[in-house]
């Protein structure tokens, strides 16, 4: 659980250092079927939450497969606000560095050349959608939820700290 506190406390930092002013060809609002901000279906099965303000779902017979790359898993990450789940993160699980390989060539060929390049992965950054690639998987990202997730938690934590003051 802390390993992926920390993975997603580095991802969101990176995302929101570098910020979203860029813009790439073909920037999805969502994934499938999904829109960004979309509650979850009644046909998704929900996971053991890892962060208390997130719920992950997977979805039965899921297709697999981006093209010829074969994905191990496909995660849908809603933020949990107030009463309401919304869609804020896609996480594409796969194995192996053929599967990266032909995932690169259709993320440069449907999205175009990509927005910057960090230690470990490459990434497409627009003002609605953040994609990131690694050898452990493809995210999209919903830049909007993922800034407010963000300052939310940032708010949240300076309010528990304030009576230690």
């Amino acid at each position: 659980m802390k390993k992926k506190v920390i993975l997603l406390t580095l991802i969101v930092s990176t995302f929101l250092l570098v910020g979203a002013g860029f813009a790439y060809q073909n920037e999805p609002d969502g994934f499938r079927k999904f829109k960004w901000g979309d509650p979850p279906t009644e046909d998704m099965i929900p996971l053991i939450a890892q962060e208390p303000r997130m719920k992950e779902y997977e979805l039965p017979n899921e297709k697999l497969n981006i093209g010829n790359a074969q994905l191990s898993k496909i995660l849908y990450l809603f933020w949990k606000i107030d009463s309401t789940e919304k869609l804020m993160w896609v996480i594409l699980r796969f194995e192996g560095e053929h599967n990266y390989d032909l995932l690169k060539a259709i993320c440069e060929g449907k999205f175009g050349t990509r927005s910057y390049e960090d230690l470990s992965a490459l990434w497409w950054d627009g003002p609605i959608t953040a994609i990131s690639l690694d050898y452990n998987g493809l995210i999209l990202m919903s830049y909007q939820l993922t800034k407010e997730f963000a300052e939310t938690g940032k708010k949240e934590e300076a309010e528990k700290a304030e009576e230690d003051w």
